[in-house]
């Protein structure tokens, strides 16, 4: 394991934003569809109401569901051209005693306040760069706060992918400051994806591939860092997400790789098709890597979950894709208003064998955000819950539809919100006093482009095709995030 330099995160991570050429700002030329409007800016910069309840919700069904995602995607006249350019709003969802209230806010993050008072983008974005923007010294200078929000040992944190977390107040969501896990990580990278085992312990990861290095962390159920190290990264890859067994930690990285100079952070990488996925087994005890594997070329988001077999074999889920078309096209070309037909990542189960040997099994599924009973984390699981295309026609390019589906058995159950619906990342609650797997809730969000408002909608997890117990609509749309995570009362 080697000591993390801070100069070399803080100085080497500032080459990444060079001057570029303009960025690509589309004219429209026909009307806007009604789904834009998930990707503009939020009807103000803090909102809060009491969302009317349809249904019922359910007996012993109480906690705070956190989310955020990229909110300000227009300034002076000027709109990123990617989605995950926005800086980020964080939006709680209080469910008590069968009420709904929410509140949503900007994230106050040092690059917000300053472009906020100038009335116009300072800084270079995930996948946007303009002409005459500011030089960069460090990546909190351009941190978003705009992938996830998670609350762990009393903290709540917006998590961004190249930077420090933001630590933000949980009662109003106010932004206190970037959080520091410890001197030797202050300005580090901290993924927007912390897998949290059973006992609490949080582990996560940092990618720096301009100087192809990988921090890593180990936090305590307190919130305390115990442990960072880093290891070497063999290619410059862009990795967004891993998975953890009991023993160990898997890092995947793609053939998606920084090489050029010029241009957004985005820009500046290429996808490599003859390249294989390197995936990386690293102990949690030593964080040495301990096994080293080269898979299929493709293309990962997000994973499900991973366990860890008798005889050593690690076996985990994917929502893998052919290669970073999406992320390179699509997910771009939703911010003109462009129905984009975007690529379905299909669910694969991966078996890692001690012996060096490596197996991919497709599944006749499409899946993307997949999620688990928090129970089972780093265990073997039987169900997975995600997002789908939908099967009766989305007006939009995103997902319509959430599914259950279960592994033993190849089955799959779908419910549909319908053309008009955009649906989000649905999470799964444990029912009280529940002990079998996914016997509990599912929920989540969705953006109804016709009445533009946003719903929280609350599922049996057992049941989807029956529909939502219970709905709770706001009296305006949301711009569309990302991930978040629930915190039982």
């Amino acid at each position: 394991m080697m000591t993390i330099s801070r100069r070399r995160f803080l100085l080497t991570g500032a080459t990444l934003v060079a001057a570029s050429p303009l960025a690509r700002i589309a004219a429209a030329t026909e009307p806007d569809p009604a789904w834009l409007i998930g990707f503009r800016n939020p009807p103000a910069p803090e909102l809060t109401a009491e969302a009317v309840v349809e249904g019922r919700i359910p007996t012993g069904l109480a906690g705070t569901l956190y989310r955020i995602g990229p909110a300000q995607h227009e300034r002076g006249g000027v709109r990123y051209r990617h989605w995950f350019d926005g800086d980020g709003m964080v939006q709680d969802w209080r469910i008590e005693n069968g009420r709904v209230r929410h509140r949503a806010k900007m994230v106050m993050t040092p690059k917000f306040r300053a472009e906020e008072a100038a009335g116009r983008f300072l800084y270079p974005a995930f996948g946007t760069h303009l002409k005459g923007m500011r030089p960069v010294d460090s990546s909190n200078a351009m941190n978003a706060a705009n992938i996830n929000v998670v609350n762990h040992g009393g903290k709540l944190l917006a998590l961004w992918e190249g930077g420090e977390p933001t630590a933000l107040d949980p009662t109003d969501l106010s932004t206190q400051g970037f959080h520091t896990w410890a001197e030797e990580t202050a300005g580090a990278p901290f993924s927007a994806h912390p897998r949290i085992d059973a006992d609490g312990t949080l582990w996560n990861f940092g990618a720096a591939p301009w100087i192809g290095k990988m921090i890593l962390y180990r936090v305590d159920a307190g919130g305390q860092a115990v442990k960072t190290g880093l290891i070497d990264m063999p290619t410059p890859s862009m990795v967004h997400d891993f998975i953890a067994t009991a023993r160990h930690i898997v890092v995947v990285l793609p053939p998606f790789v920084l090489t050029g100079t010029a241009g957004s952070f985005l820009d500046r990488h290429r996808y490599e098709p003859a390249q294989p996925m390197i995936a990386l087994v690293v102990d949690k005890e030593s964080f040495e890597v301990v096994r080293r594997y080269d898979l299929p070329s493709g293309f990962v988001f997000h994973y499900g979950n991973a366990w860890e077999e008798d005889d050593g074999t690690i076996r985990f889920d994917a929502c893998l894709y052919r290669d970073a078309r999406p992320i390179l096209g699509a997910l771009g070309q939703v911010m003109d208003g462009l129905n984009t037909d975007i690529e379905a990542a299909r669910l694969t189960l991966f078996a890692l064998h001690p012996d060096g040997r490596a197996e991919l099994q497709h599944v006749s599924v499409a899946m993307e955000f997949p999620r688990i009973d928090p129970r089972v984390a780093g265990r073997r699981h039987g169900t997975l819950f995600g997002l789908a295309r939908g099967t009766a026609g989305p007006k939009h390019p995103l997902f319509a539809a959430i599914q259950r589906y279960d592994l033993d058995r190849d089955r799959r159950m779908v419910y549909d919100y319908g053309p008009s619906r955009i649906a989000e990342e649905h999470l799964f609650v444990p029912r009280s006093g529940a002990t079998a797997e996914a016997d509990g809730w599912l929920v989540g969000t969705t953006l109804d482009t016709d009445t533009k408002q946003t719903q929280l909608n609350i599922f049996d997890a057992r049941d989807l095709t029956g529909g939502p117990v219970a709905v709770a609509t706001l009296p305006y749309p949301l711009p569309l995030g990302l991930h978040g995570n629930f915190k039982p009362a």
